[in-house]
């Protein structure tokens, strides 16, 4: 899963703020009651300094806004310094420097954090910051949740109609790749189009996703349906984008000699750990005869056989509360992502009432540290759906993260420039497993996001010449 401890190198990672991020604004002589906000956005964090005791990183490109749009709405920008370490015990400091926009006037903030214990795994971040140089009529306070992710790609258990484009309305089907951003990076159609299908159908659906170096997409279907090129494909068996059966599903289960041994148990989350290994659950239980146990719907296994975790195991530092008062039952594992530093994000197919954080809804994405990274209607609120559900669930998962190791830029293959259309086309080859083409104006940049981040491996642009003749590219990797 490659290495992870700190920084290695001064190149960025960008953080994105996590449910539980808020802004308190506090008026300490009004007697009024603070304003707590959620809030949300992105920062670049850089090692700049280390030392045997202390290692101290850059926050820097700080975007953050708070409050709703037509209502009160905070926008903070600016940089900071995050300072880990310690002779006896590890702790943390966080000092920002902001300008701070409440809608009434834009002024300059300063913030910081007493010396304190680290209670997330690294490179999670969670830090509270009080207002070095608020007033007695405004005191801002804020609460840092942050993960180390450019954006999160899943599939949905429910369709839905994006009410954030003007109609007609778009809508998107529970078997396709969304991305967070609020698009859709892969049809159900493009995941399928070269597996030779026959006859022909419009959706198989999608239960487990990943995606894999070269940038193939790794996939589950909920449906069994026959292809002229592979034979009979089932809902165990993972595919690929690229036309192939990269695992069947009597390979990835024989290594726990299931009872009965020809079943199809189907597959509802996978991620390789290391090569030829594959962490994977199942839809449906199975009796392991050389475990000589059941093992349930929620249970992260391995392909070599070895359970990774056991569904209670994922929610030992959650409370679930059974109704009627014993054991909650197995809740199921839809979607599961490992972190290299061994935490693990994963999402359930029932939701549960949990004692310290009240309702926990099956398409709520959570960390087995104990904690909601995102609920459900945070996670799909770019596409503002149409439809009144508390909860769209989620399937498939894939985190776009900088903490491997950096890779070398791609090679470009192909230019081609086309003056009939205006346009040109782009390819590359590389082994990462994302991709993104960034665009300047000048050779010397700056360079900016040109694409979205993407798992294709070309950029064919029509009639951007006629606006742009003279327009330089590079493209990065994951």
């Amino acid at each position: 899963m490659g290495c992870l401890s700190a920084q290695t190198t001064t190149v960025p990672w960008r953080y994105t703020l996590i449910h539980g991020a808020t802004l308190t604004d506090d008026c300490p002589i009004c007697g009024r009651p603070a304003v707590v906000l959620p809030m949300r956005g992105t920062f670049d964090l850089r090692k700049a300094e280390e030392n045997p005791l202390f290692t101290t990183y850059a926050l820097e490109n700080i975007d953050f806004s708070a409050g709703y749009e037509g209502g009160q709405l905070y926008v903070l920008k600016g940089r900071g310094e995050y300072e880990v370490g310690g002779e006896v015990a590890v702790t943390q400091r966080l000092t920002l420097k902001l300008t701070l926009d409440d809608g009434q006037s834009v002024k300059d903030a300063s913030f910081a954090s007493e010396h304190g214990a680290i209670d997330r795994l690294w490179p999670m971040m969670r830090v509270s910051v009080k207002q070095t140089d608020g007033t007695m009529v405004q005191q801002i306070d804020l609460e840092l949740s942050a993960a180390p992710f450019r954006d999160l790609w899943f599939s949905t258990n429910h369709g839905m109609t994006s009410g954030s484009t003007p109609p007609p309305f778009a809508v998107y089907r529970n078997s396709e790749i969304l991305s967070r951003a609020g698009h859709r990076v892969k049809s159900n159609a493009e995941l399928t189009r070269l597996l030779g299908i026959m006859p022909v159908v419009p959706d198989i659906g999608l239960d487990a996703v990943e995606v894999r170096p070269g940038g193939e997409i790794a996939f589950s279907s909920t449906e069994a349906v026959f292809s002229e090129s592979l034979g009979p494909l089932q809902p165990g068996d993972v595919l690929s984008d690229q036309g192939r059966v990269l695992h069947h599903h009597e390979d990835v289960i024989l290594p726990f000699s299931p009872m009965p041994p020809a079943a199809d148990h189907g597959l509802d989350a996978v991620q390789e750990i290391e090569k030829g290994v594959m962490a994977f659950s199942v839809t449906n239980e199975f009796y392991s005869e050389r475990l000589g146990r059941k093992l349930g719907r929620g249970d992260l296994l391995a392909s070599d056989g070895v359970v990774l975790r056991t569904n209670r195991e994922l929610l030992a530092r959650f409370h679930p509360v059974a109704e009627g008062g014993g054991v909650v039952g197995d809740l199921g594992l839809d979607a599961v992502h490992l972190w290299p530093s061994g935490e693990i994000w994963f999402s359930t197919e029932s939701g549960f009432l949990d004692q310290r954080l009240g309702m926990v809804r099956g398409g709520d994405l959570l960390s087995d540290s104990g904690y909601v990274v995102f609920e459900n209607l945070d996670l799909v609120s770019a596409f503002s759906p149409l439809e009144d559900l508390a909860d769209f669930g989620v399937d498939g998962l894939v985190v776009v993260s900088d903490v491997l190791d950096p890779l070398p830029p791609p090679t470009v293959s192909r230019v081609e420039v086309h003056p009939l259309t205006a346009g040109f086309r782009l390819d590359w080859t590389g082994g990462g497993r994302f991709f993104q083409v960034l665009g300047a104006a000048t050779a010397a940049g700056p360079y900016t996001p040109f694409t979205e981040v993407q798992t294709d491996r070309h950029l064919v642009q029509v009639g951007w010449l006629n606006a742009h003749p003279d327009y330089f590219f590079k493209v990065r990797q994951w």
